[in-house]
């Protein structure tokens, strides 16, 4: 369970079409479970409760927060020798092994319209794109959790390739992207 927000204050341009909406997700190669190679899936989900700076310290492992429809899924593979093997080289320490899923279109269009709200603002209310307190009230979060899975693996959301992408076009230039970032804001797994 995570919230997100935007990584840059930058303006779209004028001529700003959006195009699509992608997650991507660093793995941290931690692993646990089975240790033959096989298929996991996972899902996302877009959350409808307000994760609370007052409540952080009530979050633990097995806290809830509600969430509504599908917003992606994905199927990848898991190798957990592969994982251990690149863990533990001193020769890869540069390695970075990520996914990446297509996320569902209107969610992506509503963050993509704040973004030109606060391109076009005339007044602060108009700037919720860039102000974490108003955009969490509006983009709660996203949860991701695993639909079939044998094995336990881990993401690290701060690392910078961990991201939502919100890919889009102007009249000039084609495939252009705004970033969303998992660090720093409030995120907790939940163990079941």
């Amino acid at each position: 369970f995570t919230q997100f927000f935007t990584i840059t204050q930058s303006k779209l341009a004028s001529t700003a079409v959006f195009d699509s909406i992608s997650l991507q997700l660093r793995f941290d190669l931690y692993n646990y479970g089975s240790q033959t190679a096989s298929p996991q899936m996972i899902s996302v989900h877009e959350l409808t409760e307000e994760l609370k700076d007052d409540k952080l310290r009530y979050y633990f492992n097995k806290s809830n927060v509600s969430y509504s429809g599908l917003l992606g899924t994905k199927t990848f593979s898991i190798n957990p020798t592969d994982f251990n093997d690149f863990a533990s080289s001193s020769e890869d320490k540069d390695t970075v092994i990520t996914i990446r899923l297509p996320l569902d279109f209107n969610f992506g269009q509503r963050i993509f319209n704040s973004a030109l709200k606060y391109r076009d603002a005339t007044t602060s209310a108009d700037s919720t794109f860039v102000r974490f307190s108003e955009f969490v009230k509006e983009f709660k979060g996203i949860v991701i959790k695993p639909e079939s899975a044998d094995k336990i693996v881990g993401f690290n959301p701060s690392a910078a390739q961990s991201l939502i992408t919100l890919h889009y076009h102007t009249a000039d230039v084609d495939s252009l992207s705004l970033n969303l970032g998992f660090s720093p804001v409030i995120g907790f797994n939940q163990i079941q």
